[in-house]
Formats: C-alpha cells, sequence, structure tokens
C-alpha cells in the first residue's frame, strides 16, 4: 500500500455519519387547525375543507398550523414556512406550479426553515414555466434550509437553526424543466420507517436529491438526510444529471430502502463529495458498466460505508474512502482511482464486473455474466 490506512482509522473518519438504525419519529406538533382564518392569513381562499393559494404567491404562515385528515392545502404557487413555525400535515398538501416563483431565482414548491410533519400526502408538480427549453431556469420540489443566529456569520458565538423535514406519509415530487432538483437539503430531512418519497424529475441538469453542504466558511455545516423508510429516483436527463448528489452526511437504516432507476444512457447515478452510511439497501441502476469514462453509476470522492446490502450497476469509481462490511451485488467495474488502496472489502462481493485496486479482506466471489466478473 502507498498510504496505510486502518480500520480504526476509516471508522473515525466516517464517525460523523454513523447513527442508530432505528428513527424514532415525533408525531405532528399540535397548532390551530387549518381554517378559513388561517387560509385568508396565507392570502389563501377558504372553501370547505380545502384552502386554495392562487398562483404566483408564496403561502407563508406566521404561526403552526395543522391539516386534518380531511382537509387539503391547494397551493398554485409555493409554501413557505418560516423558521419557529411548524406545519403538520395529516391531510394533503398539493401543490402545482406553472410560473416563475419566490424566492430567490429558483421556483420552489415548499421551502421549509421551520419544521414540516408530513403523516399525510404531498403531492408536488412544477411545471416548466417557459417555451425555451435551452434554458437553465429550474423548479426545486422541497427545500430544506438553515438559518443563523446572529445572521452575521463573521460574529461567534452563533446558533445554526435547520430547518427539519420529517415524513411518514407520502411525498411525490414531479419537476419538468431543466436545471430541476426534487429535495435540496441544507437542513435535517428524516424518512420514517413508514415514509414514501418519490422524485421524478426530467430534462437536463436534474438532481433528483441534492444533499449538500451548507453556510460558507469558516462556518460548514452539512445538510443531513436520513431514511429508515422507501426513497425512489427515477430523474431522467443528461451528462449533468444525477439521482444522487451528495455533500452532506446521508444514513440508510437498517430497513430502510434508497432505489436509482435507470434513466437517460448519459446520466450518472451518485457523486458522493460526504459522507453515505447504509445499513439497509441501497440500489443503483444507473451508469455504463465497462467504461470510468461514460456515465458512472456511483463517483464516490468522500467516504461510503456499507453495512447492509448494496446493488451497483454501472462503473463504481473511488478516489475516496470505500469500506464494504456488507454485501455488495456488483454488476459494473469497481475502480480504485485513488490508487492507494482506499477500496477496502471486509464483508463479500459478488463480481460480475471487472475490480480494479482496492484490498480484500472479506469474501469476493467471480460469478458468471456478461461481462463476466474479474479481479477477484
Amino acid at each position: 500500500m502507498t498510504r496505510a490506512r486502518t480500520l480504526a482509522s476509516i471508522l473515525a473518519l466516517s464517525a460523523a455519519a454513523f447513527v442508530a438504525p432505528g428513527v424514532v419519529h415525533a408525531k405532528p406538533s399540535a397548532g390551530a387547525p387549518l381554517s378559513a382564518a388561517v387560509c385568508k392569513a396565507m392570502e389563501g381562499v377558504w372553501t370547505p375543507d380545502t384552502c386554495t393559494i392562487p398562483e404566483g404567491i408564496s403561502a407563508i404562515p406566521t404561526s403552526s398550523f395543522k391539516i386534518g385528515g380531511a382537509t387539503t392545502l391547494d397551493i398554485r404557487g409555493s409554501l413557505t414556512v418560516n423558521r419557529g413555525v411548524t406545519v403538520a400535515n395529516m391531510g394533503a398538501i398539493t401543490i402545482a406550479n406553472s410560473g416563475p416563483l419566490t424566492p430567490g431565482e429558483w421556483g420552489a414548491g415548499v421551502v421549509v426553515l421551520g419544521a414540516l410533519d408530513n403523516s399525510g400526502t404531498i403531492t408536488i408538480q412544477n411545471v416548466y414555466y417557459g417555451t425555451d427549453t435551452s434554458a437553465t431556469e429550474g423548479t426545486e420540489g422541497i427545500t430544506v434550509l438553515i438559518t443563523m443566529d446572529p445572521p452575521d456569520s463573521d460574529r461567534v458565538p452563533f446558533v445554526v437553526v435547520p430547518g427539519t423535514l420529517t415524513n411518514s406519509g407520502v411525498i411525490t415530487i414531479q419537476n419538468s424543466g431543466n436545471q430541476t432538483r426534487g429535495i435540496r437539503n441544507d437542513g435535517a430531512v428524516v424518512n420514517s420507517a413508514s415514509g414514501v418519497i418519490t422524485v421524478a424529475n426530467s430534462l437536463s441538469g436534474s438532481r433528483g436529491i441534492y444533499n449538500r453542504r451548507g453556510v460558507g466558511a469558516p462556518f460548514y455545516v452539512n445538510g443531513t438526510l436520513t431514511n429508515a423508510g422507501s426513497m425512489t429516483i427515477s430523474n431522467s436527463g443528461d451528462s449533468n444529471s444525477y439521482g444522487l448528489y451528495n455533500q452532506g452526511v446521508f444514513t440508510i437504516s437498517a430497513n430502510g430502502t434508497f432505489t436509482i432507476e435507470p434513466s437517460s444512457s448519459t446520466a450518472t447515478g451518485v457523486v458522493n463529495g460526504g459522507s453515505i452510511t447504509s445499513f439497509g439497501t441501497f440500489t443503483n441502476n444507473r451508469g455504463a458498466a465497462d467504461t470510468p469514462d461514460g456515465p458512472l453509476g456511483v463517483h464516490n470522492f468522500g467516504t461510503m460505508v456499507n453495512y447492509g446490502s448494496t446493488f451497483a450497476t454501472g462503473v463504481f469509481y473511488t478516489d475516496g474512502i470505500m469500506l464494504n462490511m456488507g454485501t455488495i451485488t456488483n454488476r459494473g467495474a469497481m475502480l480504485d482511482g485513488s490508487y492507494a488502496q482506499t477500496m477496502m472489502n471486509y464483508g463479500t462481493i459478488y463480481n460480475y464486473g471487472g475490480i480494479g485496486g482496492g484490498v480484500n479482506k472479506g469474501f469476493c466471489v467471480d460469478e458468471p455474466g456478461d461481462p463476466p466478473g474479474t479481479g477477484c
């Protein structure tokens, strides 16, 4: 080895990503029921059991409220949940945009600086609002942000207040347009055991989930994404499109499943510059199988640790740290691009593709297939 690394040092580097496999989900917070008065305060129109927010308006609640099981918040613009406000949805939130929205340069279905607790359904459909499909304008389904107290980052001490999205229901996001993101997370997103999240973007430059590192020097804060339920990314697009773009901390709990479905032949499955730790099932069905010059199934330049079951299609290229303590079924080439033996197997790999580099301290079984397994 050109750069020695012990198992202990690798685990230390990844410690920030380790959480208990179980996720405790708090019930939606109490608040005033969605009513005519609450609806009017958000510039909405109230009809029995439905609050409709007209197109072009961002509904901005000034206090916490809850949506009952038989109630619908029908938003034709966007919803911004401010810091200190909790929206508890046990009914239905529907968002259907067809025009440019605020805040910022991006159209957004939901912006969360406070807390959004969902045990009902959230359906977001952001419709591309231009006629020029080469334009760079985009839409975001859900954006979870952080705020700082004091707001001036040069002052210390300071407190980072993450926006939080907790889902134990069903969230479906469909963005139609260029440069789209299903979920952008700078704060904290938890998908509980009963939670189901599906993202289906389209056109160029789309990212299913963008879990990012936020704030800015010298105060870096990781977006944290924890999945104990089911998450599926089925966005399509070109070579600038990704199923998961992770710069923060992403954890899949023991019973959690995360799946990236096949897409455009030029789209990449996963780009990881942060930390991904899986105790559950991680499946990537995207990327070319035999060349690092084509779209990658996974490009890891951060830290990836697998304790569960990982199914890889397309080239798995790592120039960071990849540690397998579970089972990997590989149907594309696995390549250690760092030349420093930082791709290490202490578990089991079923290899249907070539393996180049890395260290095998576990079991690696070549299986017949196309291409045939090589490199164990």
